[in-house]
């Protein structure tokens, strides 16, 4: 993978050269690596990296400038040979990830970044999603009935995403003034097209998505093995998997997720990825698909005859917004101001989540639920223990504040200040739960119910 750029004595020749290419007029004679043989099998990037970059710092400066005719050549040429390239893609990334090009060490991250995304999805023929995503914009946007066969497939919903970020670049390109430059290669031009519509339809579905849910409170996302394997079954080597195995046997969970309200943004929080890591992030379209339940709070309180007129007193007849709004800032906190601080050592591997579908995790010994709420100290969590003693913690910090706020009022009963019960059985350990395992727990406590699927998400896309 470690293939050789370009020599540092050429970049420097660029960097040295790149305050004088924005001229207002023509040079007479062009920088010789403006002359590159775009047919050759090893394109050097260097060169496209440091035009690129100095266009977005004269744009991010707000100068007035154009392009001289042999720069728009240049790009033009570039670009063309960018697309669709795989070996400029690996190499791009072998600049990203392993750090080891001192040549290209000063290049901006950001349009890397956006190169490899480039390389990789003009690999992609976008037609036929094209093609639907225009029929069902007009329908969604006239109100009809949209066909079974008109239906956005979970692979082809996340097609539908893959554009739409494309759709970031392209703006990124046009405020740098390369866009118009690009858009004389045909396929460009198409492609600016259709991703212009999809992400039209990205923003109408997933505004609808967002709106259509609670503002306030815990939300649970059960990912299920019938849409996931719907979406990953043409990749065969999936078919060996644990997951397919679970297909097979009928278990429906293969990972929870959380999400909560914070600044009009919807935050998803989960253990996910290759190699799977904490993330939190806004919540993705395509996690609106996914069978999503909202957290009871109702169900968490222990005597709710006397608690209930114990939280009335305490936070009016709003006390359970008041109650949500605590555990929303709550999680904001946990979750995202000091994700490094609780979540930095944590990942799921393989062999804890194989041992947690089929429980072979068991000991003798006992240890008390309110020891093993909090993370181990190996930092091995799979995504429903993770939930599970994520939302255990939260609710910890919530009762003590409920506490605070119990002892500030100044009750004059003595009562003992209200709480919330875990939402979780006791005599379970929490590290053998496997999703469906910890869903089938809360369904069984009616601890969660589930929230409609979004309107036009449920009429533009084939959910299992």
């Amino acid at each position: 993978m470690r293939i050789h750029i370009l020599s540092s004595v050429i970049l420097a020749f660029v960097t040295l050269g790149s305050q004088n290419i924005f001229c207002q007029k023509t040079s007479e004679s062009q920088p010789a690596f403006l002359e590159q043989d775009f047919s050759s099998k090893d394109l050097e990037l260097a060169e496209g990296i440091q035009l690129i970059s100095s266009y977005k710092k004269i744009a991010n400066e707000n100068q007035v400038f154009t392009p001289r005719a042999f720069e728009k050549v240049f790009l033009l040429k570039f670009f063309q040979h960018l697309w669709g390239n795989k070996k400029v893609n690996k190499k791009l990334r072998s600049i990203k990830y392993q750090k080891s090009r001192n040549q290209l060490s000063n290049a901006d991250p950001q349009i890397i970044s956006y190169l490899i995304e480039y390389t990789y999805k003009t690999q992609k023929n976008y037609d036929d999603i094209s093609f639907k995503i225009n029929i069902l914009l007009e329908k969604l946007k006239k109100h009809q009935n949209i066909e079974l066969e008109e239906q956005l497939k979970i692979r082809e919903l996340r097609q539908l995403v893959s554009m739409e970020h494309l759709q970031e670049i392209f703006d990124h390109f046009e405020g740098w003034g390369l866009l118009k430059i690009l858009s004389a290669d045909p396929r460009v031009a198409s492609l600016k097209e259709n991703v212009k519509s999809a992400s039209e339809l990205h923003k109408m579905l997933l505004d609808n998505a967002y709106e259509s849910q609670p503002k306030r409170g815990v939300l649970l996302l059960a990912y299920d093995f019938r849409n996931d394997f719907a979406y990953r079954k043409a990749n065969a080597s999936y078919l060996l998997t644990l997951e397919a195995l679970a297909y097979i046997l009928n278990l429906r969970v293969s990972h929870f997720s959380i999400t909560f309200n914070w600044n009009d943004t919807k935050y998803e929080s989960h253990m996910w990825g290759k190699p799977s890591k904490y993330n939190i992030a806004p919540m993705p379209l395509v996690s609106y698909v996914y069978d999503t339940y909202r957290l009871k709070i109702e169900k968490l309180i222990p005597v709710p005859s006397v608690m209930i007129n114990q939280f009335r007193e305490l936070y009016g007849d709003h006390w359970y917004q008041a109650i949500e709004y605590r555990l929303d800032d709550i999680m904001k906190k946990y979750f995202i101001e000091d994700q490094n601080e609780n979540f930095a050592r944590l990942y799921n591997p393989e062999l804890r989540r194989f041992k947690s579908v089929f429980a072979l995790d068991y000991s003798l010994t006992k240890t008390r639920l309110e020891d093993q709420i909090y993370f181990s100290h190996s930092g091995k969590v799979t995504c429903s223990e993770f939930i599970a003693k994520a939302l255990l913690q939260c609710i910890e910090l919530l009762n003590q504040k409920i506490a605070m706020d119990w002892q500030e009022h100044g009750s004059t009963n003595k009562k003992p200040a209200p709480y919330l019960k875990f939402p979780i059985k006791r005599a379970r350990k929490i590290k053998r739960y496997s999703p469906q395992e910890y869903f089938d727990h809360l369904i069984e406590y009616e601890l969660i119910e589930q929230i409609k699927t979004p309107p036009l998400l449920a009429k533009a896309v084939k959910i299992k």
